[in-house]
């Protein structure tokens, strides 16, 4: 049996960048350039991983870069540090308000735009509708507000929370986990406070919280006293959405890859529990249409084909596929045009295209392999029962 390693190696990679970065922030030269070096080596692992040659040969060009910069990380003198009070300040409300209103987009994601999930649509649609739709008079209805999205990575769990704010015209705060944490104490609470009363001021809003097993971990973990604050700050305000009878609704979408991790308390602050699960065969052909027959891609071979060999990949992993196919097709269909780019004539190019062949989809199919594993899907259909 083949174990593709290529995900633990990834995120070995990113945490190593990371790590290197912060070690050069903090004037640790030699340090930061031991580790720069440690993740060019785990990008040359993730080369072998490649679903096609040209992404290789991007990952060794990048892992060359590493090395690089880790030899001008390591001639670099560490930087006069400035006195305590100054260095250990945290931010002031201006910078904080500053880092919540970079999270505020126009979400341009559509309803159409999503291939399949047509039920999960359909209940999200439903939920918001309520909540903001008049109500008879003399008729109380239970309204939602706060709705959980869970399921497999890459099924389009930030898709749908761009449509819901599409679709409602709402302001949009896409928000990772990581913009809410900082290393100083008591900021990571100023942060969730100062996006809430954000969202509230440019209201109706959506705020798209991601990676929500990250903040909202289970009481097990034994969370330190600046996590359990984070922890008791997004509650509170989390229940301010979910009871406020403002006339700009502000709604909350999260979303986690692993449910079961989160604090039992957490989970009851969202009303609505929506499953995100991976494409079927009906939902893969949509969302290959979307990513091939509409942006004007003909096929040598039937597209059902192609859906009945990607059983199992998520819509994300669909996108990817569809993308290095073409990218594949343009490559052998314009041999000369590395050459134009080099000389700086790209611009005045002519792409030329021809129909995707089989031949441009089989080699990437025999190298991508599923994100999601059949006990992890399983573990995600029976959950919470699980």
């Amino acid at each position: 049996m083949t174990i593709d390693l290529s995900r633990c190696v990834d995120d070995a990679f990113r945490k190593a960048v990371q790590r290197a970065e912060q070690l050069r922030s903090a004037g640790q030269g030699k340090q930061a350039a031991a580790v720069y070096r440690h993740a060019a080596g785990l990008l040359r692992q993730l080369a072998l991983y490649a679903v096609s040659p040209e992404e290789s040969k991007r990952r060794l060009a990048r892992a060359e870069e590493l090395e690089r910069l880790a030899d001008q990380v390591a001639r670099q003198k560490p930087p006069v540090q400035p006195p305590p009070e100054v260095s250990q300040r945290p931010a002031a409300k201006d910078d904080l308000q500053a880092q919540i209103d970079a999270l505020v987009v126009r979400s341009p994601v559509q309803w159409d735009q999503i291939g399949g999930l047509e039920e999960t649509k359909r209940q999200l649609k439903l939920a918001f509708g309520m909540a903001l739709a008049s109500k008879p008079p003399g008729v109380q209805l239970e309204v939602v507000r706060n709705v959980l999205l869970y399921g497999p990575p890459g099924t389009g769990k930030s898709l749908l929370a761009g449509a819901v704010s599409h679709g409602l015209q709402a302001t949009f705060f896409n928000v990772p986990t990581s913009a809410l944490l900082s290393k100083w104490f008591g900021e990571s609470a100023r942060l969730i406070s100062t996006l809430f009363r954000t969202a509230r001021q440019q209201a109706p809003s959506v705020v798209f919280l991601d990676e929500l097993e990250c903040l909202f971990r289970s009481r097990d973990a034994s969370p330190s006293g600046g996590e359990h604050q984070v922890l008791s700050t997004l509650l509170v305000e989390i229940d301010g959405v979910r009871t406020s009878e403002q006339v700009g609704p502000v709604f909350v979408i999260g979303a986690t890859n692993a449910p079961w991790l989160m604090d039992k308390a957490a989970l009851s602050r969202f009303g609505r529990r929506v499953y995100v699960p991976l494409p079927d065969a009906a939902a893969r052909k949509s969302i290959l249409e979307i990513h091939l027959v509409r942006k004007g891609h003909q096929l040598e071979f039937p597209l059902d084909r192609l859906v009945g060999a990607t059983e199992g990949l998520s819509g994300r992993q669909l996108a990817y596929l569809a993308a290095a196919a073409v990218e594949q097709m343009v490559a052998e269909a314009n041999p000369d045009l590395p050459e134009a780019a080099a000389q700086g004539l790209a611009a005045q190019y002519q792409i030329k295209t021809r129909p995707l062949r089989w031949t441009d989809v089989e080699p990437l199919l025999a190298k991508i392999q599923p994100d999601t594993s059949p006990a992890e899907l399983r573990r995600f259909q029976t959950w919470p029962s699980s």
